[in-house]
């Protein structure tokens, strides 16, 4: 696609740039011009001004900047219809704006909440008075420049400080939405609660306490005790935020597919439709009978490994016996990682299928498939071993035997072998291998991608670059390499985040009777993780 025949020029300065819409022409489908253009004029017809260019070999990008005028009426309309939902608050109903009144709404906006706004233009359903850019065209990605100047400042002060404190979420709130600061202030919360358990199992540890029926009724108590507290704690952060009640709206999902539109007989609302009957048919025909192949994979898997990891241990008689010894388990940990991010993208993809209307239902639909599978994957093993394989060992064996995977000789004592101390070495092996590993894909990988993207290939794209971009000034062609490395960093994912969260809290409530200082080892990896999330999502 020729990029001087469906450019869109208008003066304004690409650093003043607020959304950017990645688009990939498909020169397969014989109306993907017109579909192109169909785009661009529905975004000028809401007001936007756009500037398109080349981005790499196969896409063009559209920088976008949204006039006052138009924020400040999406502003009003997204706080007439919180009035109307009863989100935050006390809730007053807001004044009609006039004309004079735009610069001055729209220079009142926190930097996030514009985000916000113009986001809610462009995803919103037609029938929602939004353009509903994921319908329909090749748009595959949407995502904000990001704000040099705060990221630098945030950094600096977060450096100079052992913990955040309320101030630093609410700039974080102001600057990077609700959704990232909730997830700090979340974060930072666990990292806070791990102080006593890492203390009680530090004293346990000394005092050889392990297995100890005292310290395993503290750990119940404490995970109580923090989903308690963490209750209390989110509906304050809710109502200072405004967001509380927020469930209330009906957010529909900009790619959600309805059948029809219908007319809410009572608030004269337009509704999109989709048969119940129909979602259910894909439940029942497809998601379920998915969950069940996967719970059954993981199970052999599970049960395959601890039985290989048997045969290792009893019969291995070549060199290094105590580290082949280690293989199956510590590729089991270190996999674990890599399950859980196939499985919570085939989850997604799933949960993409069964179509869910509104962003509510398709996050509560997903949080149960992640979490039963994840749960199998991160818990599995360690309840296997703890609960069955320990306690019934020589059934196990025995079962094995008739099957021809074991030859008894008698020379070594299983319930030696395969003790106590075989489950506190798996859950050693799980949190070490599983906490490496994880901040080398959020830390160490961002940083090689940064690193790759300025090699001699990526350099040779850019100055073919540059013949594109003779209409930029070098301000604007710094922000557009700039823009374009953002662009092939890895994405921010709280949701998978808050699943290995989930994870280690389990293993510390679960499973650190047989190891108590496991609770050590993630108050270390969380004090990390603060900070490498925070260099992430910078």
């Amino acid at each position: 696609m020729d990029e001087a025949s469906t450019s869109c020029q208008y003066n304004f300065n690409l650093t003043l740039t607020d959304w950017i819409i990645v688009y990939e022409p498909n020169r397969k489908v014989k109306n993907d011009l017109t579909n192109f253009k169909s785009l661009i004029e529905r975004i000028s017809n809401e007001g936007f001004n756009l500037r398109t260019k080349k981005f790499g070999k196969n896409s063009l990008v559209i920088f976008l900047h949204c006039p006052n005028k138009v924020l400040a009426i999406q502003a009003y309309k997204s706080k007439l219809d919180d009035w109307v939902h009863h989100i935050g608050d006390n809730v007053k109903k807001p004044q009609p704006i006039t004309e004079e009144n735009y610069n001055l709404v729209a220079d009142t906006l926190k930097p996030a909440e514009r985000l916000r706004l113009i986001f809610d233009i462009l995803v919103y359903p037609s029938f929602k008075g939004g353009i509903g850019l994921q319908v329909g065209f090749n748009c595959t990605d949407f995502f904000a420049p990001h704000d040099e100047a705060f990221n630098e400042a945030w950094i600096n002060n977060w450096n100079q400080k052992l913990l955040l404190h309320d101030e630093d979420f609410d700039i974080i709130r102001d600057n990077l939405g609700e959704t990232v600061a909730f997830y700090f202030a979340f974060l930072q919360f666990y990292f806070k609660s791990l102080i006593i358990p890492a203390l009680v199992g530090c004293l346990s540890f000394f005092f050889d306490l392990k297995f100890s029926v005292t310290f395993g009724v503290f750990l119940v108590t404490y995970g109580l005790v923090f989903i308690l507290r963490w209750e209390k704690n989110e509906v304050v952060w809710a109502t200072k935020w405004g967001t509380k009640n927020i469930n209330k709206k009906k957010i529909h999902r900009p790619d959600f597919k309805y059948t029809e539109l219908k007319v809410d007989p009572v608030t004269s609302e337009i509704t999109p439709f989709y048969p119940t009957g129909k979602r259910m048919a894909k439940i029942l025909c497809i998601t379920l009978p998915v969950l069940i192949l996967s719970t059954i994979l993981v199970t052999i898997f599970v049960a395959a490994n601890l039985a290989f990891e048997m045969y290792i241990t009893l019969y291995y008689k070549g060199p290094y016996p105590q580290i082949v010894q280690l293989i199956p388990l510590l590729s089991y940990g270190a996999s674990i990682p890599t399950f859980n991010a196939f499985y919570s993208s085939m989850m997604v993809g799933l949960n993409k299928f069964e179509n869910r209307p509104t962003e509510k239902e398709f996050t509560y639909s997903l949080t149960q498939k992640v979490f039963l599978i994840l749960s199998l994957v991160n818990f599995l093993d360690l309840i296997f071993v703890g609960f069955w394989f320990i306690p019934f060992n020589d059934v196990f064996r025995d079962y094995l035997k008739s099957f021809g995977f074991l030859v008894w000789d008698g020379q070594k004592n299983l319930n030696l072998e395969f003790g106590p101390n075989f489950l506190t070495s798996r859950l050693i092996s799980f949190i070490i291998t599983g906490q490496v590993l994880n901040t080398f894909l959020e830390v160490g990988l961002p940083y090689l991608i940064s690193k790759l993207s300025a090699s001699t290939k990526k350099l040779a794209e850019k100055e073919k670059l540059n013949e594109d971009l003779m209409d930029l000034d070098e301000e604007e062609k710094k922000f557009f390499f700039r823009v374009l490395k953002e662009y092939k960093l890895p994405k921010q994912d709280n949701f998978n985040d808050y699943a290995e969260l989930i994870s280690q809290f389990g293993n510390i409530v679960l499973f650190s009777i047989c190891w108590p200082p496991t609770a050590i080892f993630c108050f270390i990896n969380n004090f990390i993780e603060l900070r490498s999330d925070a260099i992430k999502v910078a």
